[in-house]
């Protein structure tokens, strides 16, 4: 399994597509038969933007991420809407200040879970070197990636 050695495994379903939120119970309990024991996970509803067409209300993809102990984000690919919070909550949670700005988007998604977060633990691995004063941003663009690397994907 890819997730066997994961720090994080994010469990994303539609929310214009019932389908795919109903498979998350299958996924999570894969997650937590093979995953390690102290991997965090999100379970992300996706395509937000997706209004007209959804499906899966918010509340249930809070509800199953409370249920199972996991974080909930609800994002948009199409948009960039919530993936700078999501990026920003995983690296925190490995690299604890890393971002300065960083106000816990997970617990005010889903108030329950900041008692969830505090039980994933920084990975021992050193602080990555940033300037103190160094301004760190992400640019998401819509382009497709075409260049093929060696050995990879």
């Amino acid at each position: 399994m890819y997730y066997r050695d994961a720090d994080v495994i994010l469990l994303v379903y539609s929310v214009a597509d019932k389908r795919t939120f109903t498979e998350l119970d299958y996924w999570m309990d894969e997650v937590r038969q093979r995953a390690r024991e102290d991997a965090m996970v999100i379970v992300v509803g996706n395509q937000c933007d997706r209004v007209l067409e959804e499906t899966v209300s918010d509340e249930q993809g809070k509800s199953f991420a409370v249920r199972s102990e996991a974080l909930f984000f609800k994002t948009s690919a199409k948009s960039k809407v919530g993936l700078i919070e999501l990026l920003e909550c995983i690296v925190n949670s490995r690299y604890p200040g890393f971002f300065t700005a960083y106000s816990e988007p997970a617990a005010k998604a889903v108030p329950e879970q900041k008692q969830v977060m505090q039980k994933y633990k920084p990975a021992p691995q050193p602080v990555p070197i940033v300037a103190p004063q160094t301004r760190v941003s992400f640019k998401l663009t819509s382009q497709p990636i075409l260049e093929k690397r060696d050995n990879c994907c």
